[in-house]
């Protein structure tokens, strides 16, 4: 994700053209893809943080895995529904997919690796 980010803030429209799918199903836009390159280089940043930490790399990893899957759906149903493109499935597959499964299967490693390890809400009760 940290590397994912600073390609996509460095060379935006480089990655726009070497992002399978992204040149099909949307218009190129700097600001836009600058955003998204913050949200990795954030995660990224953060999962980097939290290897001193077990309840916050769990913490971490959990809040990756809604985004990737979140991230997926969204694909699925835009493939789908919106444009009627099942054949973008397979393009889609190893970028939206693939990274999700493999962010969820981490997560479950973590909470498997350091079973006893509960993550604390920020917020307690008085």
């Amino acid at each position: 994700m940290f590397l994912a980010g600073i390609w996509v803030i460095a060379a935006p429209r480089a990655f726009y053209a070497h992002t399978p799918g992204l040149n099909i199903e949307s218009v190129y836009d700097t600001h836009l893809l600058r955003d998204i390159g913050l949200i990795f280089l954030a995660f990224g940043v953060g999962l980097l943080a939290a290897f001193r930490s077990a309840p916050a790399a769990i913490a971490i990893a959990w809040a990756l895995v809604v985004y990737l899957v979140a991230h997926a759906l969204l694909h699925t149903v835009q493939d789908l529904v919106v444009l009627h493109r099942p054949s973008l499935f397979a393009i889609d597959a190893p970028a939206v997919y693939g990274i999700a499964v493999l962010g969820t299967a981490i997560a479950i490693a973590l909470v498997r690796l350091e079973p006893n390890i509960r993550v604390q809400s920020p917020c307690r009760r008085v």
